[in-house]
């Protein structure tokens, strides 16, 4: 899916390569997940929004606050897959921080 639709022109960013390798994913295989993440999950955070505000919920609220509503989970599932790689770095170094902790050194 990611080559036939040209995911990498798309939805890449410039230092996604960088923050997967900071997370320690490594290799083509993360990238491409990482791709697929970012193109899947706007659309099923959209779909399941429309359906909790407009069927499952029944909110008193006007059509384009719905609507409003709906772009904006939409929006928070395109920075979905950023927001985890972000999360898996500060773990991943908080794991080097105590694995390799700063002696002083007493003179």
């Amino acid at each position: 899916m990611v080559d036939d639709f040209n995911l990498t022109k798309w939805l890449a960013q410039e230092s996604a390569l960088e923050k997967l390798v900071m997370a320690g994913y490594r290799g083509h295989a993360p990238y491409v997940t990482f791709l697929f993440a970012r193109a899947v999950a706007p659309i099923v955070m959209f779909v399941g929004s429309v359906l909790y505000v407009f069927v499952i919920s029944h909110l008193e609220k006007s059509v384009p606050v719905k609507i409003g509503i709906c772009v904006a989970c939409a929006y928070g599932g395109l920075q979905a897959p950023m927001l985890f790689l972000k999360n898996a770095i500060s773990k991943r170094q908080l794991q080097i921080k105590r694995a390799f902790p700063m002696r002083s050194i007493c003179s």
